[in-house]
């Protein structure tokens, strides 16, 4: 296949738009797009490099994998190696055990999978993983597995039906990403290869065309400028709030396949792609997005109190210059056979393959902790913060992982003279780490369902379940009302409000919906005769609190109570009249909320309770409960 300089300037154009995104540039907010420009690329160039050898039968399997290694491997190893050095003299213990995982994932290709059941590729959460953007490339390879053992045996036993059952892929493969794009509970839709294959497949068919019939296209006049608009135009509009991938991709791709289609070297267009900066820029591509993200998460550790003016100029500057240096020692001279050839390139690809192994296995076994500058009760009071609330597992978001409403019993003794219920969202189930450590006189049950609010009547923004799980607690109470000495309502009720996710078939906005919510489940109890408590929401801090701990070398965050009170009042205002506990003054003084204090971090992340305190405030909540429970009795 001849070379095509504007093939690399699209692909200048792919790798600025996704160094600009994640350097959060707001210029390009559509920014991500970069990667589908990419695949699109990618299925194009290597359908049309294989398809006619295929063809003429001088396709050979190992020569396609051995030059798919030559041309990605040694930049992206020696990458991953120099990550996984770097971030194992500071990461946090737990953080860079991420690492490692992540780490074996991509060089297995099948980072997109690890990443597809971490977590979210927008979340907070995924921001402090260094090989995160590896997922895209385990795509890549994948669909380098798969697609030419699917053409050659459609080339054996179908050859005239390849173009329609490709197409057909392309099809099925759009309707799964437009049909799971929408669970903002899974990314399935976003990482993984069947719902991301029509992006590469479209490209595949567009080459499979063009084999059959060259230069058909070279007498559009306007495919190219259609093209550009449709590949520049998803940058400024897109945004990472849409659900995607679903059919938003489509639009760049199809500019990119229109450009890709036009082989001749002629017009404005062309000439702005086949420009040398641009096609500098593109050749340098692969070796800027092995870098540019490790090198990011590397500054948002360290730098990320810089001004942003600042902090993106060193971050395009480092990149830039670490993905030249990169190509022009690792990436190009690696990617030639005569390399490998040669005394010096196989004991280099030995060694190599052996210290990175050995170092792996080495640190996925021991961990970092060692090799850690940090006092041990700086590691001690961190590590004790971070484990999830007792119970979760097998009690929260029961329906979602396992099809079935259930009542979870957290604790249970003969000897019991009450029972609790909590009712309520992630809030309530952190709040199991205090309620199961309450004496052998209670016996406590749970509901909880991650990002719903225990009220009836409530839909949530993007979690279409709640109201239906909400229903079916109502629905249990109705039966059980007599089981339980108090019900307990635990849920994010100032996220809620301040997110404004809350709506009500009678409201108008999230307030009104929470007031309205509020009332249908104070009747509901009032009508049933429960006893029953809401509980005010712990102050909420805008970090993650033990990373933050861990990072700025024992600072323990602070909040100012007035904003805290703010948000406070807010709620409080609309649920005046209604049982309230509120635990606030245990971390808050007269001017500010803390996060934590000599012996404990208060939170496991910025607003759940982390276990030690949740122990530490068992003793609390256990007088309030036995208070609220004989205050009920006496109105009976």
């Amino acid at each position: 296949m001849e070379y095509r300089k504007d093939i690399d300037g699209l692909r200048a154009i792919a790798i600025i738009a996704v160094i600009l995104f994640h350097g959060g540039f707001n210029v390009v907010p559509g920014g991500f797009i970069g990667v589908d420009i990419f695949f699109a690329i990618s299925g194009y160039l290597i359908t049309s490099i294989i398809y006619p050898k295929m063809q003429a039968n001088t396709f050979s399997f190992g020569d396609f994998y051995l030059r798919r290694a030559r041309r990605l491997l040694p930049a992206s190893i020696f990458m991953i190696i120099v990550t996984v050095f770097i971030f194992a003299l500071f990461y946090p213990p737990e953080l860079f055990q991420q690492v490692i995982h992540s780490a074996i994932a991509a060089l297995v290709f099948v980072a997109n999978i690890f990443f597809w059941q971490s977590s979210g590729y927008f979340s907070s959460s995924m921001e402090l993983q260094p090989l995160l953007h590896m997922w895209s490339l385990s795509v890549e390879e994948q669909f380098y597995f798969f697609m030419p053992i699917a053409l050659i045996l459609g080339l054996k036993y179908c050859k005239p039906f390849i173009f329609p059952a490709l197409a057909l892929g392309c099809a099925l493969s759009l309707v799964l990403a437009v049909y799971f794009a929408p669970d903002m509970l899974s990314f399935f839709s976003f990482y993984l290869l069947p719902t991301r294959f029509y992006e590469m497949g479209l490209g595949a068919l567009l080459a499979i065309y063009l084999v059959r019939h060259p230069q058909c296209f070279n007498e559009q006049k306007y495919f190219r400028k259609i093209g550009i608009v449709c590949v520049l135009l998803p940058l400024f509009i897109y945004h990472k709030g849409l659900s995607f991938p679903s059919f938003y991709p489509l639009l760049p791709i199809i500019g990119t396949l229109l450009i890709l289609a036009d082989s001749s070297k002629e017009g404005l267009i062309h000439r702005i792609l086949a420009a040398k900066p641009l096609v500098t820029i593109g050749l340098y591509s692969y070796s800027l997005y092995l870098w540019h993200w490790p090198v990011h998460v590397l500054m948002l550790w360290y730098l990320s109190e810089l001004s942003s003016l600042y902090f993106n100029a060193i971050y395009l500057t480092v990149t830039l210059i670490i993905g030249y240096l990169s190509y022009t020692y690792i990436e190009n001279p690696l990617r030639k056979p005569d390399f490998y050839r040669t005394l010096r390139g196989q004991i280099a690809m030995v060694s190599s393959v052996f210290v990175t192994c050995t170092c792996l296995v080495i640190l996925t076994l021991n961990g970092n902790t060692s090799l850690l500058s940090m006092p041990n009760l700086v590691l001690t009071k961190y590590q004790h913060s971070l484990p999830e609330e007792p119970f979760r597992q097998t009690c929260t978001d029961y329906k979602r992982l396992h099809g079935q409403y259930k009542i979870c019993t957290v604790a249970s003794s003969p000897n019991a003279d009450y029972s609790i219920l909590v009712w309520g969202d992630s809030h309530g189930s952190s709040l199991l780490s205090a309620v199961s450590h309450l004496s052998d006189n209670y016996n406590v049950s749970a509901f909880n369902t991650s990002g719903c609010p225990s009220l009836l009547e409530i839909e949530r923004t993007n979690a279409t379940d709640c109201k239906a799980h909400n229903t079916f607690m109502m629905e249990y109470l109705s039966t059980h009302a007599h089981d339980y000495d108090l019900v307990i309502n635990a849920s994010a009720w100032h996220n809620y409000i301040e997110l404004n996710l809350l709506s009500h078939p009678n409201a108008v906005d999230t307030l009104t919906s929470l007031q309205a919510g509020i009332a249908a489940t104070t009747a509901f109890y009032k009508q049933h005769g429960i006893n029953y408590v809401f509980i005010n929401q712990l102050p909420k801090f805008d970090v993650d609190i033990p990373l933050f701990y861990f990072q700025h070398h024992q600072v323990i965050p602070t909040l100012p109570l007035s904003i805290f009170k703010q948000r406070s009042d807010t709620f409080m205002n609309i649920a005046a009249d209604i049982p309230m506990f509120d635990f606030s003054d245990l971390m808050c003084d007269t001017t500010y909320c803390y996060a934590g204090n000599q012996d404990m971090l208060f939170f496991r992340d910025g607003h759940h309770i982390s276990n030690p305190f949740g122990e530490y405030l068992a003793t609390y909540i256990e007088t309030a409960i036995y208070q609220q429970i004989q205050r009920g009795r006496s109105y009976d």
